[in-house]
């Protein structure tokens, strides 16, 4: 693929060359702050206090203030929706005249914050529900909708403006780890509007063609989007590329590959994990507790594979059990690497689902096999940069370092 760079710009010349385009229709002037455009920071939310890290109020209110800020539109999807004064912004700004649409799971359409927002009138599609197949006479194929998510958790304001969160809009008494990019750049907030007016339009993951293939689909030509101080990287689409992006990263990896995520249920990811602990590289895998029951769990086996590689006194490979993590984040190369003790600039990737395999129609009437996940998510990624500052991927590092120091034997 080939990807279409963006140029880099500086504050500055941004403010005094982009303000007016006229003739392109470009909503511009209007989606700034003191910073100018093309700027993305990180936050990450963790009522555990884990270093480098800020309340789930904070970014609760942060997303609040910028859905106030908009004057002509909003589109947003989500899929757990239980923040009730982000629900009531959405509705202010409908109030005030600004164009807001939505999308969401049907199968969370009852959680608290759709409440307001469904009888304020804003209109919201709901999709990723329950699927029925009939190849031939006397075989019913059914998929529940609980193997159907919906994991995107986007809102862009006014085109250029936009937040995107690991979780859904979680309220802020929240305990788990919410993993959060909110940015000002309008080729990118226009990228992400295409894939959240997908979902409005109702195609979803499990909008299939007539060969059982998911119709959703990330069109863009380009993922990454330079900043000022780290270029960014953004991926859209059906979750199965997402992941497949994942694990050819961390065979390319040459350090280290540390993970953390509430499930872990990806055969094929956790072969690369394992092949990569035999190589000798240091891998550390944080689960939430309670992750073995999950159909599919693959934690059982890696804990046994790095129990059993792991050296007398070295602290790797090892699989560990956590309260309150993400949904899925992968930290690559930020420890010595064990061929030659360099260090490589690595990758910290961040995913709105958890570690699951998508696949096909296997479960039936008579056929009690739990299918794999059709989901629709998204993921950013912040390479490190060694050369110049990186407040964003260094405030990652900070939080996995502070993970592996909770739980260090």
């Amino acid at each position: 693929m080939i990807h279409k760079l963006l140029p880099v710009f500086s504050v500055a010349a941004c403010l005094g060359a982009c303000a007016i385009e006229p003739e392109s229709g470009r909503i511009v002037g209007e989606t700034t702050d003191e910073r100018g455009f093309h700027w993305v920071e990180f936050l990450i939310a963790d009522a555990s206090g884990r270093p480098g890290t800020t309340t789930h109020a904070q970014v609760e209110a942060q997303l609040v203030q910028l859905i106030d800020s908009a004057s002509r539109d909003i589109v947003f999807a989500v899929s757990q929706f239980d923040s009730i004064p982000v629900a009531e912004a959405l509705v202010r700004a409908r109030v005030r005249g600004v164009t807001v649409r939505g999308a969401g799971d049907v199968d969370l359409q009852s959680d608290a914050g759709f409440s307001p927002v469904l009888a304020s009138g804003i209109p919201v599609t709901f999709g990723n529900g329950e699927l029925f197949w009939n190849p031939q006479p006397g075989l019913d194929l059914v998929r529940s909708g609980e193997i159907n998510q919906m994991f995107q958790n986007i809102v862009v304001v006014d085109v250029a403006r936009f937040a995107m969160l690991s979780s859904g809009f979680l309220a802020s008494d929240e305990q788990r780890t919410w993993m959060a990019a909110f940015g000002s750049y309008e080729e990118l907030g226009r990228d992400i509007r295409d894939i959240i007016e997908q979902l409005h339009g109702g195609l979803f993951a499990t909008t299939l063609t007539g060969f059982d293939a998911s119709l959703s689909t990330d069109t863009n030509n380009r993922t990454i989007y330079p900043t000022n101080a780290e270029a960014w990287e953004f991926y859209f689409g059906p979750g199965e590329p997402l992941m497949k992006h994942v694990i050819d990263e961390v065979y390319d990896a040459r350090c280290s590959v540390w993970t953390a995520s509430e499930q872990f249920a990806h055969a094929t990811f956790a072969d690369a994990l394992i092949y990569k602990a035999r190589a000798g590289f240091d891998v550390r895998v944080f689960v939430e507790v309670g992750a073995d029951e999950q159909v599919g769990s693959q934690v059982a086996r890696l804990e046994a594979e790095f129990d059993a590689l792991r050296p007398e006194g070295q602290a790797w490979p090892r699989l560990y059990r956590v309260a309150n993590l993400p949904q899925a984040t992968v930290l690559l190369d930020t420890e010595p690497s064990p061929i030659d003790g360099l260090l490589y600039p690595g990758s910290l990737m961040v995913l709105t689902q958890t570690f699951h395999s998508a696949g096909p129609f296997i479960a039936n009437s008579t056929d009690t096999r739990a299918s794999d996940i059709f989901t629709d998510a998204s993921m950013f990624v912040i390479p490190a940069n060694p050369a110049r500052q990186q407040p964003n991927f260094d405030a990652g590092v900070r939080w996995f370092k502070g993970l592996a120091a909770e739980v260090a034997p």
